[in-house]
């Protein structure tokens, strides 16, 4: 008996030091998944900056096609934008694979159902059928229920909104599935969404497939950018 005993207090003692164990490494990748969202977060500001000086400046990146000004690319105004003319080296086409589509998104619920406001009218009524709209921030209208991602403000604070799509990316992504093209903002725009994976990782690799109350936060992001969250 007292060699029973012995063997559980050992076993005991060793499945709690695994767990201990396995908590610091979950720890220690979330702390990493963050470090790496910091570094992406200030590429992108730096990136940003860069794109500005080039407008400032009139600097063209010669490898992205023929530079040429367009009056009245951004509707309803007179402003003038630097864009590439469709001789771009880069087809956009092949880069630019989402999953799904603006209505199949707002058919499971994204951004808390209130992401146009009044300005959704812009859109094909068809994409509204199934839509889950709020007039304010409703976390329950989200598909996974919980909130993801960075207030306007923050996007704004570090650069990440462009006056072409003054609501954000999932604007820009709307517009361009509803036939606009700038291929100047969408090849930003296009590399941002590109840049997402990373999120997709990480679940497929922290969590058994289907399992979707594992990273539910990561999973409403990856929904919030056109990815596939089922996964």
């Amino acid at each position: 008996m007292a060699a029973d005993i012995a063997n559980a207090v050992a076993d005991a003692y060793k499945t709690r030091r695994q767990e201990e164990e396995q908590s610091r490494a979950q720890k220690a990748l979330a702390l990493l998944d963050l470090q790496i969202d910091q570094q992406e977060g200030r590429l992108e500001e730096a990136r940003n900056v860069m794109i500005g000086l080039m407008e400032e400046l009139n600097i063209v990146d010669l490898s992205l096609g023929e530079p040429v000004w367009l009056r009245g690319s951004q509707p309803n105004t007179g402003t003038a934008s630097l864009v590439m003319a469709a001789t771009a080296t880069i087809d956009y086409f092949d880069i630019f694979k989402p999953v799904l589509t603006p209505k199949h998104m707002l058919a499971l619920g994204v951004f808390g159902g209130s992401y146009f406001g009044d300005k959704i009218k812009e859109f094909p009524k068809s994409w509204l059928k199934d839509a889950k709209l709020s007039k304010k921030f409703d976390v329950k209208i989200n598909r996974f229920r919980v909130k993801a991602g960075l207030s306007r403000k923050e996007w704004q604070d570090k650069g990440w909104i462009f006056k072409e799509d003054p609501l954000g990316w999932f604007q820009w992504y709307c517009r361009y599935s509803n036939g606009r093209r700038l291929p100047k903002v969408d090849e930003i725009q296009i590399k941002r969404w590109k840049n997402f994976t990373r999120h997709v990782k990480a679940i497929k690799k922290n969590c058994d497939e289907g399992d979707l109350n594992c990273r539910r936060r990561q999973r409403q992001a990856i929904l919030q950018w056109a990815y596939n969250p089922f996964i």
